[in-house]
């Protein structure tokens, strides 16, 4: 009777087995058509794309015409140099300038925004988003202007001298610049403010990287993220020394600037020729004693520590912004910083000129104003070199701004475009595509009869063909 159980135990048994493979069998069959199915439905890529983080960009800046020129000025850019290939390793795009933060409306920020990706997704053109979170000439008649101004808040504004006793903040002058003419704005931000920091990420936030980020999953939808060439978040990010005598600034006491860009006949008063920063070093705890002291403890001058600190808050600034960009999900290859190079050839102290450090960070790519041509000027072998020891694992560099100049010639920019991308640069940005309305004589003007330059960005482009 054990033997007979045992053996209809067996029976059973090699029924519920044949039962679970049969079982088995079914459902592999049926995993195998939906795989089928589905691997039938997956559209593939109409080109096989080169790896997005094995682009070079060369990037032409359309500025000095309304925004509403810009599609205009992209057609011709486009025709000019013939369409891109996505295919090929480098790229020929656009930026507008520029999306200025304390300057125009968050909705304008985002209007801009997507106008530049309208654009990139048209005429296949990278679209490089180029922001300035330091100058910011008054609102025009061309936008209407932020919802609320830092410059009404003395606490968010740069100073040119501590408080004085009983008083709540030191005297905030207007800013002053010079490109190529001078122009004045309210105030210089105070970049260590802690409100100023807190209203420059909700204006980056809201204004820039909101709408950047829905257009740039669109482009990831359609495998067309090239057409993103990156982000720069500074423009000659730099606590200016408005002092007369500084040698990157420029101010005269007895011929004091007058502004005839932006506000005719307003002149620079002579109380505002001062050193900008004060405000920062108020903001981190420090006054005319504790500056003196700890200047001493160093063995370094008052105003070397004066320097450090501003350059140290130049630096943290572009790094808390950077952050920001990279936290939404970008990577540092196309987060780009901008400040200049000048310390590497003229080290006279200014915080008008920081050092390469300032310009280095965890969160980006460090950028550069470079031009050997004109003003300003840089070592290479010192850039690369002070990019590693401010960080070893940097390898990338960008020119976040550079000219075509009168007199060049095609072996000018043909050793400059290879010297710059075989050293770790990703990007060259040149100012500017006029359409042919600005004087051919300025460097801020790239027009046809530059042939020599021109020739150069021709074949640079067909280099990178697979």
């Amino acid at each position: 009777m054990m033997r007979k159980n045992l053996h209809k135990k067996k029976l059973n048994y090699n029924y519920y087995d044949r039962e679970i493979v049969l079982k088995k069998l079914l459902l592999v069959t049926l995993f195998m058509l939906a795989v089928g199915v589905g691997i039938g439905c997956v559209q593939k890529p109409e080109k096989n794309i080169t790896n997005e983080d094995d682009k070079e960009y060369l990037i032409f800046c359309v500025q000095n015409m309304p925004m509403a020129d810009t599609r205009d000025a992209v057609i011709q850019l486009r025709d000019f140099y013939g369409p891109n290939d996505p295919e090929s390793k480098r790229l020929i795009g656009f930026s507008r300038m520029s999306i200025m933060l304390f300057k125009q409306s968050i909705q304008e920020k985002r209007d801009i925004v997507n106008m530049m990706f309208d654009l990139a997704e048209e005429f296949d053109m990278p679209a490089y988003l180029h922001l300035d979170m330091v100058h910011n000439s008054p609102t025009s008649d061309q936008y209407e202007g932020p919802e609320k101004k830092f410059y009404d808040d003395p606490m968010m504004c740069e100073w040119v001298g501590f408080p004085k006793p009983g008083e709540k903040h030191g005297p905030a002058p207007r800013f002053w610049n010079n490109w190529g003419c001078w122009f004045s704005a309210p105030a210089f931000p105070c970049f260590a403010s802690e409100s100023l920091q807190e209203y420059v990420r909700e204006q980056l936030q809201k204004g820039v990287l909101d709408p950047m980020m829905d257009r740039i999953e669109k482009l990831k939808q359609q495998n067309k993220e090239y057409l993103f060439a990156g982000i720069c978040i500074g423009w000659e990010t730099a606590i200016y020394n408005m002092k007369p005598g500084d040698p990157f600034v420029f101010v005269k006491s007895e011929d004091p600037p007058v502004d005839v860009c932006s506000r005719p006949n307003i002149t620079m008063q002579q109380w505002e020729m001062g050193q900008l920063g004060y405000g920062s070093l108020h903001h981190l705890g420090y006054d005319q004693q504790r500056l003196e002291k700890e200047a001493k403890e160093k063995n370094i001058t008052t105003k070397a520590l004066f320097i450090e600190i501003c350059h140290k808050v130049g630096h943290d600034y572009t790094e808390m912004l950077a952050k920001e960009v990279f936290d939404r999900g970008i990577k540092p290859r196309k987060i780009f910083s901008h400040t200049v190079a000048i310390d590497t050839v003229d080290s006279t102290p200014s915080t008008s000129r920081p050092p390469v450090w300032a310009a280095v960070n965890p969160y980006c790519t460090p950028g550069f104003t470079m031009d050997n041509f004109g003003e300003a000027v840089y070592d290479l072998k010192k850039v690369k070199q002070q990019i590693h020891k401010a960080d070893p694992r940097q390898k990338n560099l960008a020119v976040a701004e550079t000219y075509f100049r009168s007199g060049t010639t095609e072996g000018d920019y043909t050793k400059f475009f290879n010297d710059m991308f075989d050293n770790g640069a990703t990007l060259i940005h040149i100012l500017a595509w006029h359409s042919g309305r600005a004087n051919p004589d300025s460097p801020f003007h790239v027009p046809p009869v530059m042939e020599g330059p021109n020739l150069s960005v021709t074949k640079w482009r067909a280099a990178g063909k697979r």
